[in-house]
């Protein structure tokens, strides 16, 4: 008799109607259960109080260090390529040329090398970053594992939510900043030579990584913690498409002031642009510029949407993250459609670097960004449907 009982009593259950505060419960019951990531390079941060370790009383274990160590390797292997690059180009020595006859003429400007012409102010330029940049390096790491002289004073320097280190990695990050320009743009040896070209980008990411760490050391929010754990998912990624896209951009504006000195060919042909060629490129690669900026912003303030109604009774929802997708879409067919033309054997943007490597970073991270979008928007339907109900006809997106 139990077993009849409770038979019938799960047929009336599965038979009655179910309430709408019932079906609702249990979607978001079964949408806080389900759980997916927001993007394939976004981890999950969890909240923990920041506690001190040994680099506070030990700055030999500052996490710091290792950044150090890598630009100091890095503007070891950049002087080094610089000095070698000039001494196979004109079998002459760095220094043996004097600013007067570099300031002589004109045509002294350009270096004449073996692989190409180079500016002779970004060649011994890229000559001082190296010695510059290897020189603080080297000091800092000294003075880390210094503890005979002046370790007091290095504690103080280099502990923990220092001032002055603080400083120290402030500089380092406008240096290596400027260093990119002069060792990496049109017209410089890391054009030509690929360890000028890397070492460079890696003493600029060190700094930016250094900047982060000590931020985190310091007991204060990193950008990387404020950006992972934004309400909007597409926010990480469209930051990095607003990086990639800014160097591209930056990449394309100094062929242009070089257009005089850069001969600039495609599938064999050489190119002469005009003036308004040239601001249709620079138009077009800024306007994306443009578009990854507006994106955070509509990211960080812009959290509603509104319903229309339209004939025959359907609803047409106007919101950010419906025009979102739209613009992602077309992002990827852009980019897409520029590394398969652009970038092939004999194309444009195969002999520069900047350019190259940005534009594959615009077309990954696009991709990147529409599996986000795609994830996070997976129940856009059921959050229209549940919002739809209310009087203003406005919802949170």
């Amino acid at each position: 008799h139990e077993n009849i009982n409770r038979r019938r009593s799960f047929r009336s259950n599965r038979n009655r109607p179910t309430s709408p505060d019932n079906v609702t419960s249990s979607v978001e019951q079964s949408k806080r259960v389900v759980n997916f990531r927001a993007s394939i390079f976004r981890e999950e941060l969890v909240s923990q109080p920041v506690e001190n370790g040994l680099s506070s009383t030990d700055i030999r274990a500052s996490p710091r260090l290792i950044g150090y160590l890598y630009q100091l390797l890095a503007c070891i292997v950049l002087s080094i390529t610089v000095i070698k690059f000039d001494q196979n180009s004109q079998n002459e020595t760095l220094f043996s040329l004097g600013w007067d006859y570099i300031l002589a003429s004109s045509d002294a400007r350009i270096y004449q090398s073996i692989k190409g012409p180079v500016y002779y102010w970004k060649m011994i330029g890229s000559a001082i970053v190296g010695a510059v940049g290897g020189g603080i390096s080297l000091l800092v790491v000294l003075a880390h594992i210094d503890t005979v002289f002046l370790p007091k004073l290095w504690y103080k320097v280099f502990r923990d939510g220092s001032k002055y280190e603080c400083n120290l990695l402030r500089f380092l990050l406008l240096f290596y900043t400027a260093a990119l320009h002069v060792s990496t743009s049109s017209l410089s040896v890391g054009q030509i030579e690929a360890n000028v070209f890397f070492t460079s980008w890696i003493a600029f990411a060190t700094s930016v990584m250094n900047m982060g760490v000590w931020r985190v050391s310091a007991g204060h929010e990193s950008m990387a913690e404020k950006i992972s754990e934004h309400h909007r998912a597409t926010t990480y990624n469209w930051v990095w498409s607003t990086f990639f896209v800014l160097t591209f951009a930056a990449s394309a504006t100094d062929i242009f002031f070089n257009r005089s000195e850069v001969t600039i060919s495609h599938k064999g042909v050489v190119l002469s642009l005009t003036d308004s060629d040239w601001y249709n490129v620079l138009g077009f690669c800024w306007f994306f510029v443009f578009v990854g900026i507006v994106a955070l912003l509509f990211n960080r303030f812009l959290h509603k949407s509104c319903e229309l109604r339209v004939f025959g009774g359907s609803r047409v929802i106007l919101g950010w993250r419906q025009s979102e997708g739209i613009i992602i879409f077309f992002m990827v067919g852009v980019f897409f459609w520029i590394v398969y033309d652009y970038t092939g054997v004999d194309a444009v943007l195969n002999g520069l670097p900047n350019a190259y490597f940005s534009v594959w970073g615009c077309f990954f991270n696009s991709i990147f960004l529409l599996g986000t979008w795609l994830r996070e928007n997976k129940n856009i339907e059921y959050i229209v449907a549940h919002d739809s109900s209310r009087s203003n006809r406005i919802y949170d997106a």
